[in-house]
């Protein structure tokens, strides 16, 4: 049932103007993606763009703009969906005291 009153891809892509922000967090625009594949025509995947215009680097990490960034990116670059990919996302990471990492590696016997 999801899916069945999609909007057409082609049809929202025509509506989108290099002022449309489809990225909010860090305030990308869809003619910065433009100008950056302008610019770089050989990158073409979204990890490369993402690079270039710190796109999805926000703190939803892409949550909640991906799926328009990678529809963006592959309408500017004349290329599929899939051969944008999806972005990488960065685990979260905190520091872990050196005795909990040691915890971690021994046995529970021997911890």
């Amino acid at each position: 049932m999801l899916g069945r009153f999609a909007p057409d891809p082609a049809t929202l892509g025509a509506l989108v103007t290099d002022d449309t922000v489809p990225c909010r967090c860090e305030e990308v625009r869809a003619g910065d993606i433009r100008h950056a594949l302008r610019e770089h025509p050989h990158l073409g995947t979204a990890n490369a763009v993402k690079l270039l215009t710190r796109a999805v680097m926000g703190p939803c990490q892409g949550r909640s703009c991906q799926p328009a960034m990678c529809g963006l990116i592959a309408a500017a670059a004349g290329r599929s969906p899939q051969q944008v990919g999806a972005f990488t996302v960065r685990a979260p990471v905190n520091p872990v005291p050196l005795a909990g990492l040691a915890a971690a590696a021994l046995p529970p016997d021997r911890a």
